[in-house]
C-alpha cells in the first residue's frame, strides 16, 4: 500500500522546529474503529476536509480568495466547495492526492463527525464540545504509516502515540495562551486521554462501546511509553519534588513543547510553591508533618506502656475488676486502700481511687486536696497534705 505521504525528518521541541506543519484533531477520534489502521485512516481523510473547509473560511475572512483558483480540480464529481476544500486540505498536509480520493474523505468525514456527536450525547455534552490534538504532521506520519501497513525508517508504535496524543491534548500548541505549552499531567489523565476519553466519568461510560475491545495501559506501561517519548525528544518534562524531610514524594509531571527546559522549570517550580502558598504554605507543611509524626509517636509510646502495665492474667483467665480485700485475710497488714472520694477539679467531678495513708498512722485522718488539675492526679498535689509517689497506689 503506498503512503499518503514521504516521511520527514523527526521534529525536535526547539523554537527553530516550530515552521513545521501540523494536523489537528478531535480526542475522541481515538476511540474510533475497530482497530489502529482503521482508525489512523479515517482520521487523515477527516482531517483533509476539515483542514481545507477552515483554510478557505480563512482566506476569505482575509480577502485572499483569489490564492483558491491555483487549487487542483478532484478527479471525481463532487460540490464545488468539497472539492475547494479537498484540494486545500491535502496541499496544507502535504498528502498525496492520488491516493486520498474526495469522496472516500467525506465519507469518513461523515462517519467521524456522526460518532463524535453520538459520544457527546452519550456523556451529556453539547455538540460541539471537542478536546483538540495538535501535532505536526511529521508525528502523524511516523504512526499513520505503521498502523496502516507501511515501513518507515523511524515508526512510532501506536501505543506509545497514544500516549504522545494523551500529553499534548493537555499540554496544548506550544507557545500558545499564557502557559506557552505547558501544564502537569497526571499518569490517571494519560490513561484515560490515550483512550479518547477526556474524564473518567467518559471513560467510564464509552469504554464498553468500544469496538477493538482496548483496555486502559498500567501505570508501568505509561511511565515506560512517556520516557521514550521524551528520550526522542518530542516532549520535555520536569517532576518536581516536596520540599521537606518527604522529599522523595514526587509532584505531577510538567511537560513542555516549544519552550525551553529552564523555562519549563521556572514555570513548574512557581506553580508549586503558588499552590503550596508559598514561604507560609512550606511552614505549614512542615508543622503538619511533625504534628502528625508525634501524634504517631506517643500513641505508640501508650500502647507500649499499656503492654507493660497489664498485669499476667489468671489461670482461669477470669480476673476480677475490682479485686477485695478482707484485712481477715491479711491480718498482719495495714489496710492499704482508704475510702472513695470525688474531689472536684476544674470544674468537672474527678475519681481518685485507692488513696493510701502513707507515712500516717492508722488514726490520723488522710488530708486531700481542694482541688486537683489533670496533670498533679498522680502527685497528689493540691492546698492539702502532699503525699510522695510511693504513697500512692497505683490507678
Amino acid at each position: 500500500m503506498p503512503s499518503p505521504a514521504v516521511p520527514r525528518k523527526r521534529v525536535l521541541t526547539t523554537p527553530a522546529a516550530m515552521n513545521v506543519k501540523y494536523i489537528r484533531f478531535p480526542l475522541w477520534a481515538l476511540a474510533y474503529g475497530k482497530n489502529a489502521g482503521d482508525r489512523m485512516r479515517t482520521l487523515l481523510r477527516w482531517a483533509v476536509i476539515q483542514t481545507g473547509r477552515d483554510g478557505v473560511a480563512a482566506y476569505h475572512r482575509d480577502g485572499r480568495s483569489s490564492r483558491l483558483d491555483k487549487l487542483t480540480e478532484p478527479d471525481e464529481s463532487c460540490d464545488f466547495e468539497d472539492g475547494e476544500a479537498w484540494a486545500l486540505g491535502c496541499e496544507i498536509l502535504g498528502v498525496n492526492e492520488k491516493v486520498v480520493k474526495v469522496t472516500e474523505c467525506l465519507r469518513c468525514h461523515a462517519e467521524l463527525e456522526k460518532f463524535i456527536d453520538a459520544m457527546n450525547n452519550q456523556c451529556g455534552r453539547e455538540k460541539t464540545s471537542r478536546c483538540w490534538v495538535m501535532l505536526p504532521t511529521a508525528w502523524f506520519w511516523r504512526a499513520y504509516n505503521p498502523a496502516c501497513g507501511c515501513k518507515v525508517d523511524d515508526p512510532l508504535p501506536w501505543d506509545r502515540f497514544t500516549v504522545l496524543c494523551a500529553i499534548k491534548s493537555k499540554v496544548g500548541d506550544g507557545g500558545w495562551g499564557d502557559t506557552g505549552g505547558m501544564a502537569t499531567v497526571t499518569w490517571p489523565e494519560i490513561q484515560r486521554r490515550s483512550l479518547g476519553y477526556l474524564t473518567q466519568a467518559d471513560m467510564v461510560n464509552c469504554l464498553p462501546l468500544r469496538q477493538d475491545g482496548a483496555k486502559p495501559y498500567s501505570r508501568d506501561v505509561i511511565r515506560n511509553r512517556s520516557k521514550r517519548i521524551r528520550a526522542d525528544e518530542m516532549l520535555r518534562s520536569y517532576t518536581p519534588r516536596v520540599p521537606g524531610p518527604s522529599t522523595g514524594k514526587a509532584l505531577p509531571v510538567a511537560y513542555g513543547y516549544g519552550v525551553s527546559e529552564m523555562k519549563l522549570i521556572e514555570w513548574a517550580e512557581r506553580r508549586w510553591w503558588k499552590r503550596a502558598g508559598g514561604v507560609r504554605g512550606k511552614l505549614r507543611a512542615m508543622q503538619e508533618r511533625q504534628a502528625a509524626l508525634a501524634r504517631q509517636i506517643r500513641q505508640e509510646q501508650r500502647q507500649s506502656q499499656a503492654a507493660h502495665a497489664r498485669p499476667p492474667a489468671q489461670a482461669n483467665g477470669n480476673r476480677p475488676r475490682n479485686p477485695t480485700h478482707d484485712p481477715a485475710d491479711h491480718p498482719t497488714d495495714a489496710p492499704t486502700h482508704g475510702p472513695t472520694v470525688m474531689v472536684a477539679g476544674n470544674g468537672s467531678p474527678q475519681w481518685k481511687l485507692a488513696i493510701r495513708a502513707g507515712a500516717a498512722s492508722r488514726s490520723s485522718p488522710a488530708v486531700f486536696p481542694d482541688s486537683l488539675n489533670p496533670g498533679d492526679k498522680r502527685m497528689g498535689a493540691g492546698t492539702g497534705h502532699r503525699h510522695s509517689p510511693s504513697s500512692l497506689a497505683p490507678l
